[in-house]
């Protein structure tokens, strides 16, 4: 997680804080926490869940980011302590819709690749796989300029790790800014 806000402050600051918007030909930085709920196979309790995102507006409608993600939970288990972490790599293709000028709803899907890692009673096992996510949301702008946004986003997270499938759901908050005009 200190990663993340290491790299997303990076980035605010590489940007001068020029604002977060919508429009063919701008890149996009944002940052993102909420809590992720782990599937009843993996652990079944919610966990922190932190973003990082970047893309590019190829369209005023379609935009490709890359997005990492990662999700902790610490739960007690017969007394014992479980650390459960969820990193995700994940490449999404972006659809923003516009019925408003300050509020433009979004659905995303997104491929890419998920890595568990699972310590019980002292003993750690992790496993890789292939995950996929579909999300929606909407990004609200704010100030006179509408160059900053909120967005807020809930999203269900598919991998199969462990040879288990597994979907998990998130819902976050989080903050994104404009790269280029």
């Amino acid at each position: 997680m200190r990663r993340l806000l290491i790299c997303a402050l990076a980035g605010f600051l590489a940007t001068g804080a020029a604002g977060a918007g919508i429009g063919g030909g701008n890149g996009e930085l944002g940052l993102d926490i909420g809590q992720l709920e782990f599937d009843s196979d993996v652990l079944g309790e919610p966990g922190v869940y932190v973003t990082l995102r970047g893309g590019y507006h190829v369209t005023d409608l379609f935009q490709i980011e890359g997005q990492f993600a990662e999700a902790n939970e610490r739960a007690e288990v017969f007394g014992l302590t479980a650390d459960t972490t969820l990193e995700l790599i994940m490449v999404n293709g972006v659809f923003n819709f516009h019925p408003h000028e300050r509020i433009v709803p979004y659905v995303l899907a997104g491929a890419g690749w998920a890595s568990l890692d699972q310590e019980f009673f002292g003993s750690t096992t992790d496993d890789d796989s292939a995950a996929y996510q579909i999300a929606g949301g909407s990004r609200f702008f704010l100030g006179r300029g509408g160059r900053t946004a909120l967005p807020v986003e809930a999203s269900l997270v598919r991998e199969d790790t462990f040879g288990n499938g597994s979907t998990h759901t998130g819902v976050i908050v989080g903050l994104t800014w404009r790269l280029g005009d």
